[in-house]
């Protein structure tokens, strides 16, 4: 896995998405995102670490 590419897309991810959810100003959409993105984190942590 390519280290530097992935954690370029999770970088786009995240903000791409901040903007999206900011602009909503919804609390569920906030949570929602937020969930999302621990576990996406989460989720390349585990990855990039095998």
């Amino acid at each position: 896995m390519d280290e530097t590419r992935t954690i370029g897309g999770l970088t786009a991810l995240f903000l791409v998405t901040l903007v999206v959810v900011y602009r909503l100003e919804d609390p569920v959409v906030w949570l929602v995102w937020g969930a999302a993105m621990v576990t996406a984190s989460g989720g390349a942590l585990v990855a990039m670490n095998r």
